[in-house]
């Protein structure tokens, strides 16, 4: 299934009657950054780089780190918009995350933060 055949399945779903409207609320955001995700990824995109990065916070957490997968150029701004591209994301505490919300700031590893082999490329 391609991603746009998934997107238009997961449309079908929110506009079900017995789909609880919160549900609905999630779906919808999930959907919308898919689509986001999708166009903003070129076709000279890494994936498999891509993919290590959000590994790799994956293994932060499960080490008790309270992080997340981080564009350092948001997507979606006033002002500018990012690629979703393996040197465009860092691994950030979510808090920090939070603070930044849609600057396009990079933001230095935490202070127990191991350091990652991608913020070491910005």
């Amino acid at each position: 299934m391609t991603l746009s055949a998934a997107v238009q399945a997961s449309a079908g779903l929110l506009q079900h009657p017995l789909a609880k409207p919160a549900r609905r609320e999630t779906l919808s955001r999930g959907v919308v950054r898919k689509q986001r995700l999708s166009q903003a990824t070129p076709p000279w995109a890494d994936a498999r780089q891509i993919f290590s990065v959000y590994c790799e916070a994956a293994e932060l957490r499960d080490q008790g780190h309270d992080v997340e997968v981080d564009h350092i150029i948001p997507l979606k701004a006033a002002d500018v918009c990012g690629l979703h591209v393996h040197t465009n994301l860092q691994i950030v505490y979510s808090a920090d995350n939070r603070r930044k919300e849609n600057t396009h700031l990079q933001l230095p590893p935490g202070p127990s933060l191991p350091p990652s082999p991608q913020l070491a490329l910005f």
